[in-house]
């Protein structure tokens, strides 16, 4: 990392300021991915059921493949201010110049196996070596004022802005041949993001109320860009993203642990008469895997360029500020923000048609909502929708006349205490909700109003709109400078609502055939489909002010108290402090990460708590 700033004052009004950051690493997705600590000549197995002392989902016998990643990111900023009584006016310049190679090295067999019960289920295959390359690009120029006038105090700032993106010819793709792909897959250099181009306002105000300081109405309003990063809709038109690179398929194993099918025959095959295995026919965009004539899918130009459409939110806010005692003031304040600009996926060979519904009642059980036993409408390609396979184009979600609303809003109360001593005491709460409701664009692209890759078109209704219950947070700091001996102690305490919680439930597909009559597209009758169990709220129904009837949290608030104590040791104008942090000093546990899968031995368990309290040393010098 390399850091560069300057600074000069050029008048007793004016400032000059630039800066200029590079970063750069190499990252390999963490310890024990790597060999030979990670196993690569076998074919790891996962398993779905939490069986032999394991969690669900739990993976043995080796890695399926691990990343081999190089980041770049560049930043460099000029701007200058100038200061008067009554104005602090700003101008400045931002630019970026950011480089993500992403490369997936797979194991030696190129091939993974999915049990359930300890029998096979599936198997995914795929390219090896296999490499996206994108860069991002930003220009922003800004300008931004502050003026005070009595008891008012306005402010106001305009920012333009300029992303663009590309994939650049070298390193996209693989040249490594395998029985997969019988020539490498290389590309040209691609246009991403063609520029997008937005002007965003940003404007506040404080008035005194009463002209004694002690009462202040404030409010606030802004327009916020999502960061031009290589993420999101810039690495979207680069063809080594549009490429199948792998190829799940059902699989019923005759007992030796070895496919016995053609691989890349996508028929259904099925050898159990001569002692061979049954290989589901391939399906949907498994029928694309490793064709570089077949792009899986095109983007909407309308998404990768123009004014306006860069994916942002809006945020508002009003509060009140006043002095309750000396030294201490309460503020409450509503803010509500609200996000534009989403894009929907289409499989245009398919249509909500090409599904078919069936209904189960979930299990009876006291630990799922309501104990369970509620009817579940459950979606599923057809066979005959399998077989059109998939070509996806991306959209904004006005173009299919409709877009998605989803905004959070909510009520801030803090309090903050400047005690004589050099005690500082701060408290607070956060209360509020979320809305999200996809319904109108759901009955028009299904599953793909969540930019989804699988389940296209899939016209369920089921948690189109959700609202949440309003939750509140909490939080508090405190920090003291002991006299004489110049030790600060600190602590901050925060305490977060209850993790919502998904379930799923593998359901026997000798059930859903069953119930349908046949399996639904590429199934085998010794596999599973994944259920939800878990209902945010159908539109329309009488609890929608409650946020629905199925949802699942877990067992606890999430708390956590940290603390700090430092010894100040001043140099003349410098200062060193020599402290201790201890994070997680009550040693909480609470998870962070829990089993979801339905009648595993540990549902709802955690498989991940928070980390467990640890002290770091620390040394700050200022100078």
């Amino acid at each position: 990392m390399t850091q560069a700033t300057w600074s000069s004052p050029l008048t007793s009004k004016i400032l000059l300021d630039a800066g200029y950051t590079r970063f750069a690493y190499h990252h390999a997705g963490g310890p024990g991915q790597l060999p030979p600590d990670g196993i690569f000549n076998l074919i790891p197995v996962t398993e779905s059921l939490a069986i032999d002392g394991h969690r669900a989902g739990f993976t043995y016998r080796g890695l399926g493949s691990y990343f081999d990643n190089y980041g770049n990111p560049n930043n460099w900023r000029a701007s200058a201010s100038y200061v008067t009584g009554a104005h602090n006016l700003k101008v400045g310049y931002q630019g970026a110049d950011l480089i993500a190679l992403t490369s997936t090295v797979r194991n030696d067999p190129l091939m993974t196996y999915a049990f359930t019960n300890r029998a096979p289920t599936s198997f995914t295959v795929g390219l090896q070596d296999w490499s996206t390359n994108d860069v991002t690009k930003q220009a922003s120029f800004f300008a931004q004022d502050t003026w005070t006038h009595s008891r008012l105090t306005l402010q106001g700032a305009v920012r333009f802005d300029r992303a663009w993106s590309y994939s650049p010819a070298n390193k996209n793709g693989t040249s490594t041949v395998t029985a997969y792909n019988s020539a490498p897959i290389t590309f040209e250099q691609t246009t991403g993001v063609n520029s997008f181009k937005d002007v965003s306002p940003r404007v506040g105000a404080a008035y005194d109320v009463f002209g004694n300081g002690k009462t202040a109405v404030k409010f606030n309003f802004g327009r916020y860009l999502s960061p031009a990063t290589n993420d999101q809709n810039y690495p979207l038109n680069n063809p080594a993203n549009r490429i199948r690179t792998t190829l799940t398929r059902n699989w019923t194993d005759n007992g030796n642990f070895i496919v016995d099918c053609d691989i890349l025959n996508p028929a259904l095959q099925d050898n159990r008469a001569t002692g061979g295995d049954l290989c589901a026919a391939t399906s949907g965009a498994n029928l694309s895997f490793g064709q570089q004539t077949a792009l899986t899918g095109t983007i909407d130009p309308n998404v990768l360029s123009g004014w306006g459409v860069r994916p942002a939110d809006f945020q508002y806010g009003l509060s009140v500020q006043q002095q309750v005692l000396p030294r201490v003031s309460a503020t409450v304040g509503y803010n509500r923000r609200w996000w534009k600009n989403y894009t929907s996926v289409d499989n245009v060979n398919t249509t909500p048609a090409d599904y078919e519904s069936w209904t189960i009642n979930a299990p009876s059980n006291p630990q799922l909502p309501n104990g369970g036993g509620y009817p579940i409408t459950v979606y599923t390609l057809s066979p005959a929708g399998g077989q059109k396979g998939s070509f996806t184009e991306v959209h904004l979600d006005s173009f299919y006349g409709t877009e998605r609303t989803r905004y959070w809003n909510g009520v801030d109360v803090d309090v903050n205490a400047r005690l004589r001593g050099g005690l500082f005491l701060q408290a607070g709460t956060t209360t509020g909700r979320q809305v999200d409701d996809t319904c109108a664009l759901r009955a028009i692209v299904g599953n793909g109003v969540a930019s989804s890759t699988t389940g296209l078109d899939n016209p369920d209704p089921r948690n189109c709109r959700s609202v949440d219950p309003w939750e509140t947070t909490l939080r508090g700091s405190a920090s003291y400078t002991i006299p004489k001996v110049d030790v600060l102690v600190s602590a901050t305490l925060r305490s977060q609502p209850k993790l919502q919680l998904n379930a799923t439930w593998l359901v026997p597909n000798a059930t859903v055939q069953s119930i349908l009559g046949h399996l639904p597209s590429g199934a085998t009758a010794a596999g599973t489909t994944t259920v939800s169990l878990v209902d945010f709220l159908t539109a329309g129904t009488a609890d929608a002010g409650t946020g629905g009837a199925n949802r699942l949290y877990a067992d606890s608030r999430r708390n956590q108290v940290d603390m700090r104590f430092a010894k100040i040791i001043r140099l003349q104008q410098r200062r060193l402090d020599v402290g201790v942090d201890v994070q997680n000093l009550f040693n909480t546990n609470y998870g962070t990460v829990y089993d979801t899968q339905f009648g595993s031995a540990t549902f709802l368990q955690p498989t991940s708590i928070v980390a467990p309290r640890f002290v770091r040393l620390n040394f700050t010098f200022n100078f």
